[in-house]
Protein backbone atom coordinates (compact mmCIF):
# COMPACT_ATOMS: atom_id res chain seq x y z
CA UNK A 1 0.00 0.00 0.00
CA UNK A 2 3.18 2.31 0.48
CA UNK A 3 4.38 1.98 -2.77
CA UNK A 4 0.45 2.97 -4.63
CA UNK A 5 -0.28 5.92 -1.79
CA UNK A 6 3.40 7.33 -3.21
CA UNK A 7 2.64 7.21 -6.55
CA UNK A 8 -1.26 8.25 -6.45
CA UNK A 9 0.49 11.10 -4.42
CA UNK A 10 3.03 11.84 -7.50
CA UNK A 11 0.12 11.77 -9.80
CA UNK A 12 -1.96 14.07 -7.53
CA UNK A 13 1.08 16.36 -7.42
CA UNK A 14 1.63 16.35 -11.24
CA UNK A 15 -1.83 16.92 -12.20
CA UNK A 16 -1.56 19.96 -10.11
CA UNK A 17 1.46 21.52 -11.65
CA UNK A 18 3.80 20.91 -8.37
CA UNK A 19 6.38 18.72 -10.74
CA UNK A 20 9.52 18.93 -8.17
CA UNK A 21 7.33 17.18 -5.50
CA UNK A 22 5.74 14.62 -7.86
CA UNK A 23 9.21 13.91 -8.26
CA UNK A 24 10.38 13.22 -4.79
CA UNK A 25 7.19 10.81 -4.32
CA UNK A 26 8.12 9.05 -7.57
CA UNK A 27 11.54 8.35 -5.80
CA UNK A 28 9.97 7.06 -2.92
CA UNK A 29 8.01 4.79 -5.05
CA UNK A 30 10.78 3.68 -6.69
CA UNK A 31 12.70 2.68 -3.58
CA UNK A 32 9.85 1.10 -2.35
CA UNK A 33 9.65 -1.41 -5.54
CA UNK A 34 13.35 -2.84 -4.92
CA UNK A 35 13.49 -5.45 -7.65
CA UNK A 36 9.65 -5.46 -8.92
CA UNK A 37 10.12 -4.70 -12.78
CA UNK A 38 6.64 -4.01 -13.35
CA UNK A 39 6.70 -1.44 -10.37
CA UNK A 40 9.96 -0.19 -11.85
CA UNK A 41 8.22 0.32 -15.35
CA UNK A 42 5.09 1.83 -13.51
CA UNK A 43 7.68 4.50 -11.93
CA UNK A 44 9.46 5.35 -15.19
CA UNK A 45 6.01 5.61 -17.08
CA UNK A 46 5.12 8.02 -13.77
CA UNK A 47 8.51 9.87 -14.23
CA UNK A 48 7.89 10.64 -18.13
CA UNK A 49 4.27 12.26 -17.28
CA UNK A 50 5.66 14.29 -15.23
CA UNK A 51 8.50 14.88 -18.06
CA UNK A 52 5.49 15.96 -20.31
CA UNK A 53 3.65 18.06 -17.41
CA UNK A 54 7.21 20.28 -17.17
CA UNK A 55 6.99 20.84 -21.04
CA UNK A 56 9.81 18.46 -22.09
CA UNK A 57 7.44 15.77 -24.00
CA UNK A 58 10.51 14.69 -25.72
CA UNK A 59 12.65 14.20 -22.84
CA UNK A 60 9.46 11.43 -21.67
CA UNK A 61 9.65 9.86 -25.52
CA UNK A 62 13.34 9.45 -24.61
CA UNK A 63 13.27 7.49 -21.66
CA UNK A 64 10.00 5.67 -22.90
CA UNK A 65 11.71 4.36 -25.87
CA UNK A 66 14.87 3.51 -23.97
CA UNK A 67 12.34 1.26 -21.72
CA UNK A 68 10.89 -0.32 -24.94
CA UNK A 69 14.31 -1.67 -26.64
CA UNK A 70 14.25 -3.73 -23.77
CA UNK A 71 10.30 -4.40 -23.08
CA UNK A 72 8.84 -3.87 -26.49
CA UNK A 73 5.65 -6.08 -25.77
CA UNK A 74 4.38 -4.31 -22.77
CA UNK A 75 1.45 -3.13 -23.34
CA UNK A 76 0.92 -0.36 -20.64
CA UNK A 77 4.31 1.25 -21.93
CA UNK A 78 3.48 1.11 -25.39
CA UNK A 79 0.52 2.97 -24.55
CA UNK A 80 1.87 5.58 -22.24
CA UNK A 81 4.35 6.62 -25.10
CA UNK A 82 1.28 6.39 -27.40
CA UNK A 83 -0.24 9.28 -25.75
CA UNK A 84 2.17 11.42 -25.07
CA UNK A 85 3.32 11.23 -28.80
CA UNK A 86 -0.62 11.83 -29.69
CA UNK A 87 -0.92 15.09 -27.70
CA UNK A 88 3.04 16.60 -28.60
CA UNK A 89 1.20 16.50 -32.10
CA UNK A 90 2.37 12.78 -33.43
CA UNK A 91 -0.52 11.20 -33.47
CA UNK A 92 0.70 8.67 -36.70
CA UNK A 93 3.53 7.91 -34.65
CA UNK A 94 1.11 7.06 -31.72
CA UNK A 95 -0.63 5.03 -34.31
CA UNK A 96 2.20 3.24 -35.49
CA UNK A 97 3.12 2.05 -32.01
CA UNK A 98 -0.24 0.55 -30.82
CA UNK A 99 -0.92 -1.07 -34.63
CA UNK A 100 2.70 -3.15 -33.59
CA UNK A 101 1.51 -4.35 -30.78
CA UNK A 102 -1.72 -5.18 -31.96
CA UNK A 103 -0.58 -7.60 -34.66
CA UNK A 104 0.78 -9.37 -31.40
CA UNK A 105 -2.09 -8.70 -28.99
CA UNK A 106 -5.20 -7.95 -31.49
CA UNK A 107 -7.73 -8.69 -28.20
CA UNK A 108 -6.25 -6.06 -26.53
CA UNK A 109 -9.37 -3.77 -25.34
CA UNK A 110 -7.02 -0.78 -24.69
CA UNK A 111 -5.88 -0.43 -27.58
CA UNK A 112 -8.50 -1.04 -30.17
CA UNK A 113 -10.20 1.42 -27.56
CA UNK A 114 -6.65 4.03 -28.54
CA UNK A 115 -6.35 3.38 -32.11
CA UNK A 116 -10.05 3.75 -32.67
CA UNK A 117 -10.01 6.92 -31.11
CA UNK A 118 -7.01 8.20 -32.43
CA UNK A 119 -7.92 7.44 -35.37
CA UNK A 120 -11.39 8.83 -35.34
CA UNK A 121 -10.14 12.44 -33.78
CA UNK A 122 -8.29 12.93 -36.86
CA UNK A 123 -10.59 11.88 -39.51
CA UNK A 124 -7.81 8.76 -40.61
CA UNK A 125 -9.56 5.91 -41.31
CA UNK A 126 -13.13 5.85 -40.27
CA UNK A 127 -13.64 2.50 -41.21
CA UNK A 128 -10.84 0.84 -39.76
CA UNK A 129 -11.65 3.09 -36.55
CA UNK A 130 -15.26 1.83 -36.29
CA UNK A 131 -14.45 -1.83 -36.53
CA UNK A 132 -12.00 -1.68 -34.47
CA UNK A 133 -13.75 0.22 -31.79
CA UNK A 134 -16.70 -2.56 -32.12
CA UNK A 135 -13.99 -5.49 -31.90
CA UNK A 136 -13.25 -3.55 -28.33
CA UNK A 137 -17.36 -2.55 -27.56
CA UNK A 138 -18.02 -6.68 -27.91
CA UNK A 139 -14.80 -7.45 -25.72
CA UNK A 140 -16.02 -4.80 -22.87
CA UNK A 141 -19.61 -3.71 -23.60
CA UNK A 142 -20.30 -2.01 -20.61
CA UNK A 143 -17.40 0.32 -20.64
CA UNK A 144 -18.03 4.17 -21.09
CA UNK A 145 -15.02 4.75 -22.72
CA UNK A 146 -16.07 2.89 -25.45
CA UNK A 147 -19.28 3.57 -25.61
CA UNK A 148 -17.77 7.30 -25.95
CA UNK A 149 -15.34 6.69 -28.77
CA UNK A 150 -18.14 4.55 -30.69
CA UNK A 151 -20.04 8.03 -30.38
CA UNK A 152 -17.14 10.03 -31.29
CA UNK A 153 -16.43 7.91 -34.73
CA UNK A 154 -20.13 8.15 -35.39
CA UNK A 155 -20.16 12.39 -34.55
CA UNK A 156 -16.45 12.39 -37.38
CA UNK A 157 -18.56 10.39 -39.79
CA UNK A 158 -21.27 13.45 -39.56
CA UNK A 159 -23.77 10.39 -38.10
CA UNK A 160 -25.33 12.52 -35.84
CA UNK A 161 -28.76 10.25 -34.21
CA UNK A 162 -25.99 7.38 -33.94
CA UNK A 163 -23.24 9.81 -32.33
CA UNK A 164 -25.95 10.66 -29.79
CA UNK A 165 -27.36 7.19 -29.03
CA UNK A 166 -23.91 6.34 -28.04
CA UNK A 167 -22.70 9.30 -26.23
CA UNK A 168 -26.03 9.57 -24.26
CA UNK A 169 -25.50 6.05 -22.93
CA UNK A 170 -21.43 6.59 -22.28
CA UNK A 171 -22.51 9.41 -19.79
CA UNK A 172 -25.52 7.91 -18.00
CA UNK A 173 -22.25 5.18 -17.21
CA UNK A 174 -20.13 7.98 -16.04
CA UNK A 175 -21.81 11.16 -16.03
CA UNK A 176 -18.77 13.41 -14.77
CA UNK A 177 -16.53 12.84 -16.76
CA UNK A 178 -15.19 15.87 -18.94
CA UNK A 179 -14.19 13.76 -22.41
CA UNK A 180 -17.84 12.49 -22.83
CA UNK A 181 -19.31 15.72 -21.27
CA UNK A 182 -17.00 17.56 -24.28
CA UNK A 183 -17.92 15.68 -26.77
CA UNK A 184 -21.86 15.54 -25.94
CA UNK A 185 -21.05 19.55 -26.14
CA UNK A 186 -19.96 19.51 -29.57
CA UNK A 187 -22.46 16.98 -30.56
CA UNK A 188 -25.47 19.38 -29.13
CA UNK A 189 -23.05 22.32 -30.86
CA UNK A 190 -23.31 20.73 -34.37
CA UNK A 191 -27.18 20.40 -33.99
CA UNK A 192 -27.54 24.47 -33.23
CA UNK A 193 -28.34 23.43 -30.03
CA UNK A 194 -26.45 26.28 -28.12
CA UNK A 195 -28.01 26.38 -24.45
CA UNK A 196 -27.49 22.15 -24.21
CA UNK A 197 -23.87 22.53 -25.47
CA UNK A 198 -23.09 25.72 -23.30
CA UNK A 199 -24.04 23.61 -20.34
CA UNK A 200 -22.41 20.50 -21.55
CA UNK A 201 -18.71 22.65 -21.83
CA UNK A 202 -19.64 24.00 -18.65
CA UNK A 203 -20.21 21.03 -16.68
CA UNK A 204 -16.92 19.57 -18.06
CA UNK A 205 -14.53 22.45 -16.89
CA UNK A 206 -16.16 21.99 -13.48
CA UNK A 207 -14.88 18.52 -13.31
CA UNK A 208 -11.08 20.13 -13.37
CA UNK A 209 -9.98 18.20 -16.69
CA UNK A 210 -6.30 18.42 -18.17
CA UNK A 211 -4.87 21.41 -19.51
CA UNK A 212 -5.16 20.72 -23.27
CA UNK A 213 -9.03 19.76 -22.64
CA UNK A 214 -9.73 22.77 -20.90
CA UNK A 215 -8.18 25.29 -23.41
CA UNK A 216 -10.03 23.44 -26.06
CA UNK A 217 -13.73 23.65 -23.74
CA UNK A 218 -12.89 27.32 -23.32
CA UNK A 219 -12.53 27.77 -26.73
CA UNK A 220 -16.15 26.17 -27.84
CA UNK A 221 -17.44 27.91 -24.91
CA UNK A 222 -16.13 31.18 -26.15
CA UNK A 223 -17.14 30.72 -29.78
CA UNK A 224 -20.41 29.70 -29.10
CA UNK A 225 -21.28 32.61 -26.26
CA UNK A 226 -19.87 35.18 -29.31
CA UNK A 227 -22.51 33.49 -31.92
CA UNK A 228 -25.25 34.06 -28.53
CA UNK A 229 -24.73 37.18 -27.83
CA UNK A 230 -24.57 38.05 -32.24
CA UNK A 231 -28.11 36.01 -32.56
CA UNK A 232 -27.04 33.67 -34.24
Amino acid sequence: LFYEARLRAAELLRESGRTSEAIQQVEIAAHAAGHDLERKLETAMALSLIDEKRGDAAMAVRRLETLRTKHPDHLPLTLTLALIEERRGAWRRALDLVEGLLKKKPGAVELLNFWGFVASDHGHDLAMARKRLQSAAARDPGSSAILDSLGWVSFRAGELDRASLFLEQAIRLTPDDPEILTHLGDLYSKRAETERAVFAYRKAIEQNPDERLRRRLEESLSRLESHRAAGR
